[in-house]
């Protein structure tokens, strides 16, 4: 007979405006969102590397971000007191100075850093391994990355040389990284993809406004342009988010193609979901499952449903919550108990009633009291809670 993990509770000592969730086992401190000062604690609550680093920073006149600072491979990329880029490991100690305009983050042991306005590509000792100078570089992915000469973009390999010349146009959310041993292209106006040695893998000309990277087989293709939206004099935040998000919905249509560009599922939804074995497309009020070859299966009925994590999806009519299985069928029935709830991460979902959120485990029963002013969703067995001005941490004992 299994037993419910017992979940822990450990305070965090220091005065934080912000904490993020646990990564690589510390987790990211900011001090104000004036000052924008930030460190890391450990699971213990305590201070493992000082707030001795920067998230934004104000250079030139310009304000620079990090919008990752969160460990990865063992190191994070932060902005010094000088204001430039570099990366720190998880002892504090700078592995790579800081010393750069711009950085991005390691994918593939290599990362690209901006000098004078001009872009190279640096190891994790901070040697410079390609020499090249581009005008915008991205990350390695399967090999390859995207980079910039004058307004066209091309792929280089990791000895730096040209492996796609530099002929694409470099646009909106172009040049994209290869997957799935792809990449979406638009040349001369038209879009397409191209394999990594440069062919047409799907000819140019599809008749989309925006064709996506493939995952798993798939990629998301989308009719209608985006619009920009502006606020009116009359109108609050909520209101404008509200209308925002029906123009998009009612204006943008989502479809997939498979990586021979056949239509699996055709441009008639407002939103598609893919997970592994079953694709979900979206219209308001109604869901339809497919499989991969886009047989539909059957259909629910829920004003909308989330995304499936542990087998699981959100779904809500009205103000009522439930989680649904892959079959969708109902697993776990709330009613209108919570006025909102969060997907299953390490066995535990957040939920939250009135301004307090807790924790429910797959029997729907709630095994972290309502008591939380703010929470976070476990992450790698952790929670980050705050209760008035006191943060802690949940933890799921071994």
């Amino acid at each position: 007979m299994s037993s419910r993990p017992a979940i822990t509770y450990t305070p965090i000592n220091g005065e934080y405006d912000f904490v993020h969730d646990f990564q690589e086992g510390l987790a990211f401190v900011r001090n104000n969102i004036e000052d924008f000062k930030v460190g890391y604690i450990d699971k213990s609550g305590e201070v493992a590397i000082p707030l001795n680093f920067y998230g934004r920073f104000e250079r030139d006149g310009r304000t620079e971000f990090v919008h990752f600072p969160f460990f990865q491979d063992g190191l994070s990329l932060l902005i010094g007191e000088n204001g430039m880029f570099g990366c720190i490991d998880k002892v504090g100690k700078t592995v790579i100075p800081f010393e750069y305009d711009r950085m991005e983050l390691f994918h593939e042991e290599l990362a690209a850093v901006k000098i004078n306005a001009k872009w190279v590509y640096i190891d994790k000792s901070n040697n410079v391994v390609i020499k090249p100078e581009y005008d915008w570089a991205g990350s390695f992915r399967e090999g390859l990355a995207p980079a910039r000469l004058g307004a066209k973009f091309g792929y280089i390999n990791k000895l730096g040389e040209t492996v796609i010349p530099f002929e694409y146009d470099f646009q909106e959310y172009f040049p994209a990284e290869f997957s799935d041993g792809l990449a979406p292209i638009i040349q001369n106006g038209k879009k397409g993809y191209i394999d990594k040695t440069g062919a047409a893998a799907i000819p140019f000309g599809l008749e989309y406004d925006r064709i996506d990277s493939f995952y798993n087989g798939f990629a998301s293709v989308v009719k209608g342009k985006i619009i920009p939206i502006a606020m009116r004099k009359d109108e609050t935040i909520e209101e404008f988010e509200k209308r925002a998000h029906e123009e998009f919905r009612t204006n943008h249509k989502f479809g997939l193609i498979n990586k021979s560009g056949e239509v699996v599922i055709p441009t008639e939804y407002e939103r598609i979901d893919l997970d592994n074995d079953i694709i979900i497309a979206s219209n308001l009020g109604k869901q339809h499952f497919f499989d991969r070859n886009g047989k539909e299966l059957f259909t629910t009925d829920f004003d909308s449903i989330g995304f499936f994590s542990e087998g699981l999806a959100i779904a809500k009519t009205g103000n009522e919550y439930c989680y649904i299985d892959k079959t969708g069928a109902v697993k776990i029935n709330l009613g209108n108990y919570f006025d909102s709830i969060r997907s299953f991460v390490n066995g535990f979902a957040l939920v939250q009633k009135a301004d307090m959120h807790g924790f429910i485990d797959k029997t729907g029963n709630i095994v972290v009291p309502l008591e939380y002013n703010i929470a976070n969703p476990f992450n790698n067995n952790a929670a980050i809670v705050r209760n008035n001005d006191k943060w802690g941490i949940l933890q799921v004992a071994n």
